[in-house]
């Protein structure tokens, strides 16, 4: 009974608040690509890049398709398109450097405004490459790929080499950790909040949830 009570008295207060909001966000968006077209263009862009980063794109795209049904068209498409080129341009890069065959591959930020399935993809691309007894060192601030592809790290802070080892032996350490103000991937996070040491992957959390 408190559910139901609950339940209707979220749909009367907050599905008005939500479609006000609502259209005030997408009623912004379009006065702005209206006035400053190109200054918009550039900043959805960088606004949704940095949501891909975050991981949080998704419910611009879910918005978009809701105007679309409901309008015939979404002004939030517009924060996709440009990005988009950003990705396509990151892989047409890698694929260059790829096709010159070298012994030794830099990667700076390769997962920097990348969807999940190009991280997917970029991680196969990383093991291909290491199979083939190729050097691969990336340069990243995203921990959850050092994990799922690099058997050794260097963590550098404050201007110096602080250390080097497995990930397993850099996200142990919590002073070096407090002290490059690095956090372990989400996974390992999590898994620490469950009672799980040592977890850095979503198999080692299988691994030792079985």
């Amino acid at each position: 009974m408190g559910f139901i009570i609950a339940s209707v008295i979220g749909i009367l207060l907050l599905a008005p608040i939500g479609l006000f909001l609502g259209k005030l966000f997408s009623d912004t968006i379009k006065l702005i690509m209206l006035k400053v077209p190109v200054i918009a263009a550039i900043v959805s862009s960088i606004l949704y890049l940095f949501l891909v980063i975050k991981g949080q794109h998704w419910w611009l795209t879910l918005l978009a398709l809701n105007n679309l049904g409901a309008l015939g068209y979404s002004w939030l498409f517009a924060f996709t398109s440009t990005a988009q080129f950003g990705q396509l341009g990151a892989v047409f890069g890698i694929a260059a450097i790829i096709a010159m065959n070298p012994e030794v591959m830099v990667f700076d930020e390769p997962t920097a405004g990348q969807d999940h399935n190009s991280i997917v993809l970029l991680n196969k691309i990383i093991q291909k490459l290491t199979s083939m007894h190729k050097l691969v060192i990336t340069i990243t601030h995203d921990m959850s790929f050092v994990v799922n592809n690099f058997k050794r790290g260097i963590v550098f802070a404050q201007a110096h080499k602080q250390k080097e080892g497995s990930p397993a032996e850099i996200f142990s350490d919590e002073p070096l950790l407090r002290k490059s103000k690095l956090e372990p991937p989400i996974i390992g996070q999590l898994a620490k909040k469950l009672g799980f040491d040592n977890v850095l992957t979503v198999t080692d959390l299988l691994r030792v949830v079985n």
